[in-house]
């Protein structure tokens, strides 16, 4: 092994251990592309599967949970309830068409610039903010998305593993970590991932590009059954093989993993032309969250290139965060008078609190919170609008309505804490941050916040046997894992 891969090691030893463990880690990255089938079939199985469905919906779903939870504890996601309910809206249009899809499904986006995706065992989808600043429309996005549901329906994992069965570790899910790890890091990834493609010689490959030519075809499928246009797909791939062509730096992560073949190309143009046509989204939704994205990772939070956007609002929106990301909160806030979108509320509603006008905010977000009061982005604004007024009491009823699922942003139960002990509610504060520590898998260190809610004189029975309940499914939970 040369210097090279040993420095990979040394840097990214525990990641890559980590996601060996799962057992799930798939790079099958981006690539987008065919399916050339009646859409009508769409919710049968496909007859090109060559194995047994080997593991039950059940721990497919446990399977998601645990590489989920790691992944937001590896990996550089943007927390942000607004753009993860949006991007899981696009996820979950296309879910719908997918065979026995009957456990949760986790969609993210990474906080890095390249063009990338990938997908793994259990529904887990992560999308990298360069590639969503990289499409044009939702369909281009959904196309993405949905060729990586296809890796996950059609078993690609599980039928990875089963071919590097009896191998080196290097050889099969060796590739997979290193994938996963270049859909983040790919410079300190691509040493690993060329020596192991080296080791394993051509069939590896091989193998690969039959399975992207199978997501291909379903992924297309997915996509014209979601009601998106199927042609999508091909000006996608038709946009990176330009942007290959001009050695551009940004995909040189998705084309370690995916060469991109003009055949390939036109193979998706032909197929999508066997397919119901749909009019292209013009949801503005894509828009406003592109924008948002580009605002929230811009590496120079003072200086960003805002683009000409057609949509006159959305256009706004994005010069109003660019104001707002130089602290130009008052100039930023009277740019976006008149805007009426949830878009341009919410950051409107974001940039008073941190201009510390707790009070617009409140009096802004009161009539959505009564016809959303589930919604954790709107919650959350105003449940810290509410702390920065002093209404502690409130803040917590605002806060605590919105329900705790898996997919909660972990800033939530940050704030959901905030607002407890606000409100004198230690013990909820206690639960709130065991709660977080649990979706990064730190079931130990849930435990122990646990463990000191219950130390504390002032409990009521019911409240002693809750926690002590709550403690001993974290021993079981624990105990299971390792």
């Amino acid at each position: 092994m040369n210097a090279m891969v040993m420095a990979y090691f040394t840097r990214s030893k525990a990641i890559f251990l980590r996601l060996l463990s799962a057992t799930v880690l798939v790079g099958l990255v981006l690539s987008v592309a065919p399916a050339g089938a009646d859409p009508q079939r769409i919710l049968l199985p496909d007859i090109s599967r060559i194995d047994s469905r080997d593991a039950s919906l059940d721990e497919a779903a446990r399977e998601g949970k645990r590489i989920y939870r790691e992944l937001r504890k590896l990996l550089p996601l943007i927390d942000d309830p607004e753009l993860t309910q949006w991007l899981r809206s696009v996820g979950n249009r296309v879910t719908q068409y997918l065979p026995d899809a009957r456990h949760p499904f986790y969609f993210s986006i990474i906080d890095d610039g390249s063009i990338n995706a990938f997908a793994t065992r259990g529904g887990v989808v992560a999308v990298n903010a360069g590639l969503i600043l990289a499409v044009d429309s939702e369909d281009e996005l959904a196309a993405v998305v949905a060729h990586e549901l296809a890796h996950v329906s059609q078993q690609h994992i599980e039928r990875m593993q089963a071919r590097s069965a009896g191998s080196s570790l290097m050889t099969g899910l060796g590739i997979l970590a290193t994938m996963i790890a270049a859909a983040y890091d790919p410079t300190i990834a691509q040493a690993t991932l060329m020596s192991t493609i080296a080791f394993q010689g051509q069939q590896q490959l091989a193998y690969s590009r039959q399975m992207e030519t199978e997501a291909d075809r379903i992924g297309l499928r997915f996509l014209t059954a979601a009601g998106y246009d199927p042609s999508a797909m091909a000006s996608f791939l038709g946009k990176l093989e330009r942007f290959s062509e001009g050695a551009n730096d940004d995909i040189i992560a998705w084309l370690r993993t995916h060469p991109l073949t003009r055949e390939r190309v036109s193979n998706v143009t032909d197929l999508a032309k066997q397919l119901p046509t749909h009019q292209r989204n013009r949801n503005p939704a894509f828009l406003y969250a592109r924008e948002k994205v580009r605002a929230l990772t811009a590496q120079n939070r003072s200086d960003y290139p805002v683009p000409s956007i057609e949509n006159r609002d959305v256009s706004r929106y994005a010069r109003a965060w660019s104001l707002a990301r130089k602290f130009q909160y008052d100039e930023a806030i009277k740019l976006l008078d008149g805007v009426d979108s949830m878009q341009a509320r919410l950051a409107l509603a974001r940039w008073r609190n941190d201009d510390r006008r707790f009070d617009e905010t409140i009096q802004s977000l009161a009539p959505l919170l009564d016809v959303y009061a589930h919604s954790e982005p709107i919650a959350m604004l105003m449940a810290e609008a509410l702390l920065g007024a002093g209404d502690g009491e409130k803040a917590w009823q605002v806060i605590s309505a919105v329900p705790v699922t898996e997919q909660n942003s972990l800033g939530f139960y940050d704030l959901k804490a905030r607002a407890a002990d606000a409100a004198d509610r230690p013990v909820e504060g206690f639960r709130a941050l065991a709660q977080k520590a649990l979706r990064t898998g730190a079931i130990g260190s849930a435990r122990s916040l646990l463990k000191r809610a219950l130390r504390r004189d002032d409990l009521t029975e019911i409240e002693k046997s809750r926690l002590e309940y709550e403690i001993g499914r974290l021993d079981g939970q624990e105990s299971t894992a390792q």
